[in-house]
């Protein structure tokens, strides 16, 4: 968790010189990225919050999908900022 820290660190100063936020959606992850942002001294001027929806079924009771968007291995389509 240390190098997720270090990381979330420097990314929580970013978001602060930029005047920035940032909000998380996981699942695999399971609330890693999320825990790594708010140990973070001073995360609430940054961090807005997120979610997890870690399984299958919690996907499609919560978010009322039918079938999943994702593909067949149930994994998010992974995104990068352009």
């Amino acid at each position: 968790m240390n190098e997720l820290t270090t990381m979330a660190a420097s990314l929580g100063t970013l978001l602060k010189e930029r005047k920035e936020t940032i909000a998380v959606a996981e699942s695999s992850a399971g609330g890693l990225i999320s825990a790594a942002l708010l140990a973070v001294p001073g995360a609430s001027a940054y961090f807005l919050g997120g979610g997890v929806i870690y399984t299958q079924a919690a996907r499609r009771a919560l978010l009322a999908c039918r079938t999943s968007r994702s593909g067949a291995s149930g994994r998010a389509p992974r995104r990068t900022p352009s």
